[in-house]
Formats: C-alpha cells, structure tokens, sequence
C-alpha cells in the first residue's frame, strides 16, 4: 500500500513497483492500493492488480478512507505499509486491524523531521500514531541499520525489525555516446536533502584541476536555485543540467559517465538506490552520508566520501578521473558484487520469507 504509484517515479514506488514484479514471478497473487491520480482506478501491470482509491489532501498527505472497504474486500493474506506516508498508512493499518489481517511496516529511513512550522504536528504524529503502528505492526522492515540506530523511536522496537537494503535491476542493454570530456554524473530529484549545492561547489576545484563536465540528471523545486549557483560559482561551461529524462536515457547516461556522485550527506536519504543502479553499470560511485553508504562500506565498493565535507568530495571525484584504471578497478568490483547480492531478483524472496514467517506466526 504505497500512497503513490507507477507511473510516478520516486523512490517508494519504485521499490513497490520491482518488488511486486518479482513476487509475481514466485507465484504470488499482488494487489497494489493506492491513491487515485489522473490514472484509471483499476488496471493490471505487469500481472499486478493496480487499484487506485480516492483521496483528499491534509498538510500535503493523502488520505484515502476509501482503502479500508477495499482491504477488506480483497481479503490478503498480508498488508504491506509504508513510511512516512502518514494517513495513507493509518488508513492501512486501521483497515488491517479491522479486516484481521496482519500488516508489515516498512520505515524507509527515521521518523520525519522538519526545521518550520510543520515539526510540531509531524512530532506529535509520531510519538502517537507512528508509535501506534509500529506496536501493532507484526514485522518492521527497514533497508539499513543505521536508520533503525539514529533513530530513538525505532531502536524501542529492535526486536521486530528485520534489515533488508533496496536492490536493483539489472542494467538494460542501451546505445550510448560517451562524452567527449571526462564527465561526472548525478542523477535524482533536486530537493533539498540531496545537497546537490555540495556538489556544485566541489565541482569548482574539480573544473580548475581537470577539464571535465558535470551531468545532472532530474528535475524537483530547487532546479532554479541550482542553475543560479552554478552561475555564481562560474560553472555556466562546466554543468549541465539534463532535467527528467527516460528510464532508458538515464540507463544511457550511467553507461557514458566516468564517475557517479551521490552527495546526500544524511539519512533524509534514506537509501539512494540511484547509486547502485550507477555501480551495476560498472562505474565508480561516491556515495556519502546516504543510507546507501551502509552497503557500501559493508562490501567494501566504491568510494565514501566525509558527508558535507566539499574538500573531500573533491579530492575524491579528481583521483578517480586522474587515474581511470583505479577507477575501473572499483566500478567492476562493485558491479560484481551489485549483480551476485543486490539484485531485485535476490532481494524480493527476503521479503517472501518474512510474510511467510508473518503469516504463519513463526517470528521468533
């Protein structure tokens, strides 16, 4: 149950949209329900039943009650929530409750935070009915362990809280026109908590040491802002920004790219699933404080850069584009390991084993 769904794009519908596909693939009957935008309320994808329900905006979160008669209709054997979808996953945990079914929380990163106006009643959601769901929840899912720790309200739940980390897919096969230049690629929504200011201004002493260009792929609310700093920081020849492009066009651009970056410094990325998609193509990656760094560090791939720290990033953006074979060496490294555990085709069955565990009441 993902408040939002194919054909938008962010991170959890992604995720829902690749694991549901390889569930199918097991045999297993998948219902996504969701919200109802300018889509048709009922389709199928893929063998996946879509059902869009209506909803109704409170402080940018939808509510759909409309969902709890559903649940009760499609009669699963589980409900998978999401977080932090709050109302849309309140809907889904009360209509689970109600329907007697037991339902799985998976918390994409810690509890929402805001620095305005709108901390207070986020706060007050999550020491209630946050707390709430998690205690009703038969199983929490979490893609890293560093969420769980840095948060004080999911460490009170350890116990039920399984890690699984995101995947991927594997690389389609795409034309691509390697640039002339050596290039430097970041791929993402620009908001906020992507930081890619930090890049940009890495990018600075990277242009003055080595001739190179630097891609940015997507589009969000701080494209302008963006665009008006590279013009400030003298990067008008350096940086080019791409805005949205195709699943495949952004396959295309992983292939061309020399480096890929990641510069989110926190967990408000809660993974960054952009950066195994770029280590699957064989490119160096350099993550920092993104959830995503957990993997990397626990493989031993790629590069991790200190978060926040533009010196560094730098430095490390400039060694891997000086000497390409250590860059090489790094990026079949990582892809060797993204195909062999990362795979969606790997991860899906993870999340099998737990409903069955769920299901069948065998959580120890």
């Amino acid at each position: 149950m993902p408040a939002y769904f194919w054909p938008q794009t962010g991170g959890i519908e992604t995720i829902t949209l690749a694991l549901a596909r390889e569930w199918v693939t097991h045999g297993h009957d998948v219902t996504v329900l969701t919200s109802k935008g300018a889509q048709k309320p009922h389709e199928v994808l893929d063998n996946i039943r879509i059902i869009r329900t209506g909803k109704y905006a409170i402080l940018g979160c939808p509510l759909a009650p409309g969902a709890l008669l559903r649940i009760a209709k499609t009669q699963p054997n589980v409900v998978y929530l999401h977080y932090p979808h709050p109302l849309f996953l309140d809907v889904g945990m009360i209509g689970a409750l109600l329907a007697g079914v037991p339902y799985i929380l998976h918390v994409h990163g810690p509890e929402i935070a805001y620095d305005d106006w709108r901390n207070f009643p986020i706060s007050c959601y999550n020491k209630t009915a946050f707390r709430f769901a998690l205690s009703h929840a038969a199983a929490i899912v979490s893609h890293t362990k560093a969420a769980v720790d840095s948060s004080h309200i999911l460490s009170a739940y350890k116990e039920k809280i399984t890690i699984i980390p995101h995947g991927t897919t594997k690389p389609p096969v795409v034309k691509v026109l390697p640039p002339k230049e050596k290039s430097v690629l970041f791929v993402g929504m620009l908001r906020d908590y992507k930081r890619v200011d930090l890049l940009l201004r890495a990018f600075v002493f990277v242009a003055h040491y080595t001739p190179a260009k630097l891609f940015i792929v997507g589009d969000g609310p701080l494209q302008s802002e963006l665009q008006q700093l590279a013009k400030e920081l003298h990067l008008a020849n350096s940086v080019v920004f791409i805005g949205h492009v195709s699943e495949q066009e952004k396959w295309a651009y992983y292939r061309a790219a020399d480096v890929f970056v990641l510069p989110s410094p926190t967990l408000m990325e809660s993974f960054g699933t952009v950066a195994l998609e770029a280590a699957s193509c064989g490119k160096p990656v350099i993550v920092t404080g993104a959830g995503v760094a957990e993997v990397f560090r626990k493989e031993g791939i790629g590069v991790v850069a200190e978060p926040y720290n533009v010196h560094d990033l730098a430095a490390k953006i400039i060694d891997l584009l000086e000497h390409p074979t250590k860059a090489r060496k790094i990026g079949r490294a990582s892809a060797s390991v993204i195909t062999k555990k990362y795979l969606w085709k790997t991860i899906a069955p993870h999340y099998l084993e737990l409903f069955e565990q769920v299901t069948h009441g065998n959580l120890s």
